[in-house]
Formats: structure tokens, C-alpha cells, sequence
């Protein structure tokens, strides 16, 4: 089982299972029982969140569904925040990097889309092998 299919295996036990979906506790939970066994020192320099940073930042900048992704964030803006109080926040992809990634970590969730509209869970053969969809969608709070 390659890096990114014990990744994915491990979202799904996660989301599905343990019923954790705020990214937040997702790194947490990486943190603690270190499914890809990597040493102490990458677990204590955030192995777990920068790699679930890239993909979030993927998803959000440059990564679309049925086009194989070539690592390019096609979107160089940033994100605009409107705050309750009507003030708006612009956390701009170049000059405020760091406290955009924060924000993405703090303010995303997996979650599971409508079973119907995406065919989700439907077992379907092709190779006279059996496979079923299964899909997460990464959301804003």
C-alpha cells in the first residue's frame, strides 16, 4: 500500500469511524497513533498538518475533480473573510502564507456528500473485481 492509500484509508477510518471531521482534530488524531510511523522528531515538527495543509491548499488553489493535478495552485489571490462583524479579511496567498495555512486548519472539515446525488457507497464491477465510491468533500466551518 503506497503513502497516499494508507492516507486516504486512514481520512476514512478517521471520518467515517471515529466520527472526527474538524482538520483539526484529523492532525490530532494522526499525531497520536502515527499511522505512516514516522520518527518522533517529524511528529513534533508537524509532519501530519503540513501534509494536510498542502492538500487542503491543493484543493483550494489548483486542484480539480477528473483533471490528474501537475502541483501548480492556479488561484494566486487568497481567501477573502467576511467576519460576523461585517469586516472583510483578506488573507492574501503571498504575503500572508503562514496565516492562511493556520486558517485553513482551523476553519476546514471532511465531510460526506449527499449518498444520492454522488452515487456514494454504489458497488459496481469492472475487471471481475468489485469496487464501491466512497467520497469526502473538505468544507469551510
Amino acid at each position: 500500500m503506497n503513502y497516499s492509500e494508507k492516507v486516504k484509508k486512514k481520512f476514512i477510518v478517521i471520518t467515517k469511524i471515529e466520527k472526527v471531521k474538524h482538520i483539526c482534530d484529523i492532525v490530532e488524531k494522526l499525531n497520536k497513533n502515527n499511522p505512516l510511523n514516522y520518527d518522533s522528531t517529524l511528529i513534533k515538527n508537524n509532519i501530519y498538518q503540513n501534509k494536510l495543509v498542502k492538500f487542503i491548499r491543493a484543493a483550494s488553489f489548483g486542484m480539480f475533480p477528473g483533471k490528474i493535478w501537475d502541483g501548480k495552485e492556479e488561484i494566486t489571490g487568497g481567501i477573502l473573510i467576511v467576519k460576523k462583524t461585517g469586516d472583510i479579511v483578506l488573507l492574501d496567498n503571498i504575503y500572508h502564507k503562514e496565516q492562511l495555512n493556520s486558517y485553513l486548519i482551523k476553519n476546514t472539515k471532511l465531510d460526506t456528500p449527499s449518498s444520492n446525488r454522488y452515487h456514494i457507497m454504489k458497488v459496481y464491477k469492472e475487471n471481475n473485481k468489485y469496487y464501491f465510491t466512497l467520497n469526502l468533500q473538505i468544507r469551510f466551518l
